[in-house]
């Protein structure tokens, strides 16, 4: 891992998002806070955890880890998992964001007893106005806000950029893994991104 993050320099990032599960979860973060101590962290839990108590063991384990610097945790039990939403949300350390308990109908009421946040994804979304909708429920319900994106072409990730003033949270650099990215509209620099003033005619 510390030769991982050497080659791909990933210290130029100030947050580093790490996806983690059960299994190994404990090792992965204790090799990255080893090789970048006190770099802030998203740590992903992608839905591995199925109840509250084992994810807040979980929590337990790494915190006395050196350097370990968490800025939140997204969605971390599966959607389904309401209630154990409502017990975490009153013990985790650290705030928690909600990503696939967020669709098109969700009860934002409910949502804003599950998780102290909410990722927005534009591409999840629909569009700018679902997008901004989605991002005013959550404002309006008292959480926090973040606005996050897939694998996807500059030409998502510079639509998504349109709207990051409305977040407090941008995890934005899913085009940096495309090789030959056909459009070229974003530019990553020093973990800083950089986007084109507008959008070129695409059919010229």
């Amino acid at each position: 891992m510390a030769e991982f993050i050497r080659e791909q320099d990933m210290g130029r990032f100030s947050i580093l998002k790490i996806k983690v599960d059960q299994a190994s979860g404990f090792d992965l973060l204790r090799e990255v806070t080893r090789a970048l101590p006190g770099r802030q962290l998203i740590i992903d839990g992608n839905e591995a955890w199925t109840d509250a108590d084992a994810l807040l063991q979980f929590l337990e384990k790494i915190a006395p880890l050196p350097g370990l610097a968490v800025r939140l945790l997204e969605q971390p039990l599966p959607a389904a998992c309401t209630d154990h939403y409502r017990y975490l949300r009153a013990r985790s350390p650290y705030p928690v964001f909600a990503d696939e308990s967020v669709t098109n109908e969700a009860d934002f009421a409910d949502i804003a007893e599950q998780f102290h946040g909410v990722n927005m994804k534009l591409m999840k979304a629909g569009g700018y106005r679902n997008g901004l909708r989605l991002l005013k429920q959550t404002r309006a319900h008292g959480l926090d806000t973040m606005i996050g994106c897939m694998v996807e072409t500059t030409l998502g990730i510079w639509g998504a950029i349109q709207v990051s003033s409305q977040a407090q949270v941008c995890d934005l650099d899913g085009f940096i893994i495309i090789r030959d990215e056909p459009f070229g509209l974003v530019q990553e620099k020093n973990g800083l991104l950089r986007a084109q003033t507008s959008v070129p005619d695409l059919e010229r």
